[in-house]
């Protein structure tokens, strides 16, 4: 995606938060829960992905919750992706997500920000409120 945007910037793109939290390296073989519209990124992806929200170069880059809900019985014990639903019951974590990625990768926020504890905090919820409720 960044190397598109670099000779495209104009290029807009949407992006579900489950997109940055999963990681296909963590994801067994045929594990169809994880079957999505769009495949599962490897963690390098998860991360370059997430530099772009934190540095804010791209306001282009649109986080939403692009659910397309699919109950858990449609997902489980299918082991053939041809077969298996796509989607993720997804609606309604979008902030969850989005502060559990933050939790888990908090030294990658802090670095960037050059901002410790309590006040990266408040800085990482004012960027949530642009990612999702700015440009939806």
């Amino acid at each position: 995606l960044a190397a598109v945007w670099l000779k495209q910037p104009t290029i807009s793109a949407s992006l579900a938060p489950h997109y940055i939290y999963f990681s296909a390296d963590d994801i067994e073989d045929k594990d169809t829960r994880y079957k999505l519209t769009k495949p599962i990124l490897s963690e390098a992806n998860c991360n370059a992905i997430l530099k772009v929200l934190i540095e804010n170069t791209r306001p282009n880059l649109i986080l939403s919750s692009m659910h397309f809900p699919v109950c858990a019985e449609l997902k489980q014990d299918i082991h053939d992706f041809r077969r298996a639903m796509p989607g993720a019951s997804s609606l309604g974590f979008t902030l969850q997500i989005l502060w559990t990625i933050y939790k888990k990768k908090k030294e990658l926020f802090e670095s960037h920000w050059k901002l410790k504890d309590a006040e990266c905090d408040n800085r990482f919820i004012i960027k949530i409120t642009e990612w999702i409720c700015k440009n939806p």
